[in-house]
């Protein structure tokens, strides 16, 4: 586990994405490791409240909108089983 989360397989993701050869890739997300290089497909808007200016306000807006919302991802990238 620990050579597979190595910086030296984080490195050259990272070199490539500060390339002019990445240009027109914005707004992904990567998973890189001794294992697999790939691109996550998890980013999808879920449940949406109004901006909350009042940080006391924030807790009781986000539990409602986590209550809604699909579970996260396994550490495997796979959707998670209810």
């Amino acid at each position: 586990m620990r050579t597979a989360s190595s910086p030296r397989w984080v490195a050259p993701l990272c070199t490539w994405l500060a390339n002019e050869r990445s240009e027109g890739v914005t707004g992904g997300v990567f998973e890189t490791s001794g294992r697999l290089l790939a691109v996550a497909e998890g980013w999808h808007r879920g449940p949406v409240a109004r901006p909350v200016e009042d940080p006391a306000a924030v807790d009781e807006v986000m539990r409602e909108l986590l209550s809604k919302a699909r579970p996260p991802a396994g550490m495997d990238g796979e959707d998670a089983v209810s």
